[in-house]
């Protein structure tokens, strides 16, 4: 991440919102961010180097973005299974939004899943949501 005080004609040095953790290195890919009030909440999707889960995560700051606290799963795991394709690859998609106010944040996002009912292999995607209180 990084930060511009003068509109986005500048911006500051890159900073990472995580730490990565040798032992489980992961694909951290379509990042949504919302800010208020000093406060930064930035949820992404999650993927370790091998497999079909997927999970989301987020992390937070509450000083402008200048040091965030620790990777947070957010939700339930998702299986790349019964995602869509496209062009012959899963396609998880880019279905993801976040945003904060005085008191609290919201996000929206979308996972593959298997379907609790219906025939087996069938692709299923299914939209979650959750609310962060300050």
């Amino acid at each position: 991440m990084s930060v511009s005080t003068d509109g986005g004609t500048t911006w500051g040095p890159l900073g990472l919102v995580n730490v990565r953790v040798p032992r489980q290195p992961r694909d951290r890919f379509t990042p949504g961010i919302a800010a208020y009030g000093g406060a930064v909440l930035v949820v992404y999707g999650a993927r370790k180097d091998v497999g079909p889960r997927v999970t989301m995560r987020y992390v937070t700051s509450s000083d402008d973005g200048v040091i965030f606290g620790r990777e947070r799963r957010l939700g339930r795991t998702g299986d790349l299974t019964y995602a869509a394709t496209s062009g012959g690859q899963r396609f998880l998609g880019d279905y993801i939004g976040v945003t904060a106010s005085a008191t609290t944040a919201h996000a929206v996002w979308c996972l593959s899943a298997r379907p609790r009912l219906g025939a087996p292999g069938a692709l299923h995607q299914v939209a979650l949501s959750a609310t962060f209180t300050r």
